[in-house]
């Protein structure tokens, strides 16, 4: 982002813009390990770009974290699959979501 821009506006344009594309879909996802880190890697690299800081700065995340104000992108996704579970447990219909979450396998 332009460097003249203040930080506000770009946690305003990270938390409602790049945020919801990075995690979308991420209800259904198998959040990994793997997975974590390196959404936690793309974003540290954004809050970085955001503040102007480099990695031979050798700032610490939980410092740059304090600077940017961004959402966690990890807790994000995980209030999404909670969100997701409740309306997936109070469907009471017969769509594929709950069919699929209370599938039991035949036996033989």
């Amino acid at each position: 982002m332009n460097g003249s821009l203040p930080l506000s506006l770009k946690r305003k344009v990270y938390n409602s813009c790049i945020l919801p594309v990075l995690t979308y879909g991420a209800e259904t996802w198998r959040l990994t390990k793997r997975v974590q880190l390196k959404l936690r890697t793309t974003q540290r690299a954004m809050e970085r770009k955001m503040i102007g800081v480099t990695l031979r700065d050798r700032k610490r995340a939980e410092w740059v974290r304090e600077q940017t104000g961004v959402k966690d992108i990890i807790v994000e996704i995980k209030k999404k699959k909670w969100t997701w579970a409740g309306h997936v447990a109070r469907r009471q219909d017969n769509r594929w979501s709950l069919r699929v979450t209370d599938w039991i396998p035949r036996e033989g």
